[in-house]
């Protein structure tokens, strides 16, 4: 796994500060990752740079699992934020998980749509129609001796026979 550039960068300048705030940042984007990363990001942080975790300090209370959500999450997070304990930050994870099973949508994963073999083509479409339509519209504009209307008409003809040609197949 790839790890994150500001965490890198913070950790090799031994910025306990630095690398914390980009931990915190990256839970937050880990919400909606496929897999999380931060665990692991964490692992690195740990592993790399002497005085990474605060003792915990105990002041953490954890309700019963019905009444975690959503608002609980980020209290924890502002919680890790002042006493930055592995303790808090595992709990985190696991709040994370539990939201994630229980279908929660903030912690839902989200795939980011790519475009679709059928949006390529249909541009393709529509861009030889233009340029097939141009072409045309300006020999018959020069006939008429109305040259760029006529490329600019068969243009917009043209995109518009490609666009409709594509979605009637």
């Amino acid at each position: 796994m790839k790890i994150n550039q500001n965490l890198k960068n913070a950790v090799e300048a031994k910025d306990i500060k630095g690398a914390r705030a980009s931990l915190l940042g990256l839970i937050n984007k880990d919400k909606r990752l496929k897999e999380f990363q931060t665990p692991l990001f964490a692992k690195y942080a740990e592993q790399n740079l002497s005085g990474f975790w605060d003792k915990d300090n105990g002041e953490t209370k954890f309700p019963a699992k019905d009444k975690w959500s959503s608002e609980f999450w980020e209290s924890m997070c502002i919680e890790l934020e002042y006493n930055f304990s592995k303790e808090k930050f595992e709990f985190i994870i696991s709040l994370m998980q539990y939201l994630r099973d229980s279908s929660h949508e903030d912690f839902l994963y989200k795939q980011k749509a790519k475009p679709t073999k059928t949006d390529d083509d249909l541009l393709r479409y529509v861009i030889l129609g233009g340029i097939a339509g141009g072409a045309i519209g300006l020999i018959g504009g020069a006939i008429i001796g109305k040259t760029l209307v006529g490329g600019i008409i068969g243009s917009l003809v043209g995109a518009s026979g490609g666009y409709v040609s594509k979605k009637v197949k």
